[in-house]
């Protein structure tokens, strides 16, 4: 976000930088009130140089939400996570209510409001409930990596790390591969699902 430019002398650079950190402070505020407010599911841990956040809305369903350092308080990029019945209505809603989108009001609030949703607190709802785990090593980290593979079924919805999901896919004679893409099935209900190639 912030790159040093020819400055004459050290104490431009220091407030340069120092200028630039205070333009981040709402940015890091609205992330914060996630952080204690929500699941947040990646990144695992967050830190402030990490300007997304993905949160749990419910079982094998999340958002990722990408704040624009330059307008924190505007209607953020957001990406859905799940199985497509369960996303579509987010996205239907999303459109439907855009314009409600209220730059006085935090993030959280605004995301509720707008989709329609009540993100499940961390203090009444337990981490197994969301069931956000990888169903194949049956952990959430896996070396830094959260899963982002959902089975699109919604009677399955299950959760996988891009990089278990290939290894389980590649160890398959009947997976297939176009360009970068790996296609194979679920291992829990057969229906399709595919991943990136690892390289």
């Amino acid at each position: 976000y912030w790159t040093p430019s020819n400055y004459s002398s050290f104490t431009d650079i220091y407030n340069s930088w120092m200028e630039a950190v205070d333009q981040l402070v709402p940015v890091w505020a609205e992330l914060q009130e996630l952080d204690r407010s929500c699941w947040v599911l990646d990144p695992d841990p967050p830190t402030p140089a990490d300007l997304f956040r993905r949160v749990a809305v419910g079982q094998s369903l999340s958002i990722q939400v990408e704040i624009d350092p330059e307008a924190p308080s505007i209607l953020p990029r957001l990406k859905f996570f799940g199985p497509e019945i369960k996303v579509e209505p987010l996205r239907r809603k999303l459109c439907e209510n855009a314009e409600e989108w209220d730059a006085e009001d935090n993030l959280a609030s605004n995301l509720e409001r707008v989709l329609d949703i009540d993100f499940p607190s961390k203090i009444t709802v337990p981490r197994e409930d969301l069931k956000i785990d990888c169903w194949i090593c049956y952990t959430y980290n896996l070396e830094g990596e959260t899963p982002s593979v959902i089975c699109k079924t919604d009677r399955c919805s299950a959760c996988f790390h891009s990089n278990s999901i290939y290894e389980w896919l590649n160890s398959l004679p009947e997976s297939r591969s176009t360009l970068e893409t790996l296609f194979g099935s679920c291992p829990y209900c057969k229906s399709p699902i595919s991943v990136k190639i690892q390289k």
